[in-house]
């Protein structure tokens, strides 16, 4: 029997108990094992800075011994050779320094999304009484807040609600939650002295927690420090819940100025702003000039990790010309 077959046997409360135990289990080993690959993309990339170091110091010797004698077809060859070794390593050392940005990013994004899982829970007496609120958006002053759904009209046998632990969301999301809610009939807002808050209905609610923490960083952030390294911005997008990114084709490009030319829009399925350990499918990354689709690039290999996936798409922007699609 499979895992979740067993799970499906057990008691509403032993479900539950083991749901957590696995899921805490997958959160440790995902801080692990974007912590081994971090550690593997930082060592890489210091080999390849040496590397560099070495071939730059080699022809700048070579430089100055050709400054000191006759024209030399040999010593030319050497220089020439030099250079384009030089010209290789230019061009890995970037797609290092843009893997290890975005293994970093992976990494500290695993490390929170295990903190808030173990972050302590109010329950029994440490829950105080809520009140009513009028909203504003300085009743939400948290960094992040984890969001549960409640219902009724789907609990189970001995439940008050059924609570489906939404995730995490940032700050400008809560507020963007309960400013949605706000104006709605027969819908109160509360808070607790905890900094709790609830979104209240006859059959269905919300319930966000604050914490201190900062969510995790999204599989977008990730993607914005590889590009980062090549000079690409990047700016996120979002309509009717499907978000991307858009990257200018040349760096420096203002967001304003961005959709008007050429440009890259980039995600993953429908997605670029769930926290970097939701990431399960390759950045999509296509060509636009102002609304007109041109075309995709080529997504990463299958089996690739979410800092190579970022990598990839990175390095494929910065080494697209966009001269061959540039207006007439």
């Amino acid at each position: 029997m499979s895992t979740p077959s067993i799970l499906a046997q057990l008691p509403t409360a032993g479900r539950r108990q083991a749901e957590h135990t696995i899921r805490r289990s997958q959160l440790s080993r995902a801080a692990e094992t974007t912590g081994e690959q971090y550690a593997v993309a930082s060592r890489t990339l210091h080999a390849v800075n040496d590397c560099l170091e070495r071939g730059r110091a080699r022809a700048q010797k070579l430089d100055r011994l050709i400054a000191l004698y006759p024209y030399s077809p040999e010593q030319q060859e050497d220089r020439a050779a030099v250079g384009n070794e030089l010209a290789a390593l230019e061009g890995g050392q970037r797609h290092a320094a843009a893997l290890s940005a975005a293994a970093r990013v992976v990494h500290e994004s695993a490390r929170l999304e295990l903190a808030w899982f173990d972050r302590p829970r109010l329950s029994g007496s440490d829950v105080g009484p809520a009140e009513l609120l009028n909203y504003g958006s300085g009743v939400v002053q948290a960094p992040g807040y984890s969001v549960t759904v409640l219902n009724v009209a789907q609990r189970e046998k001995g439940e008050q609600w059924r609570r489906d632990d939404y995730g995490l969301v940032r700050r400008r999301r809560a507020r963007d939650i309960l400013a949605a809610w706000a104006d709605k009939p027969d819908t109160y807002l509360l808070g607790d002295r905890e900094g709790r808050l609830f979104v209240a209905r006859s059959s269905s609610g919300l319930e966000l927690v604050p914490t201190d923490l900062a969510p995790p960083a999204t599989e977008g952030e990730a993607l914005r420090a590889a590009l980062a390294v090549y000079g690409y911005p990047a700016y996120d997008n979002e309509e009717s819940g499907f978000t991307w990114l858009v990257v200018p084709a040349a760096p420096g490009t203002s967001e304003d100025d961005t959709h008007a030319g050429l440009h890259f829009r980039i995600s993953s399925g429908e997605h670029a702003a769930r926290p970097a350990s939701a990431h399960d499918e390759p950045w999509g990354a296509s060509l636009y000039n102002h609304g007109d689709y041109i075309t995709t690039l080529d997504a990463a290999p299958a089996g690739s990790t979410v800092a190579e996936d970022c990598a990839h798409i990175a390095r494929c922007i910065a080494n697209y010309s966009p001269a061959d699609h540039a207006p007439q």
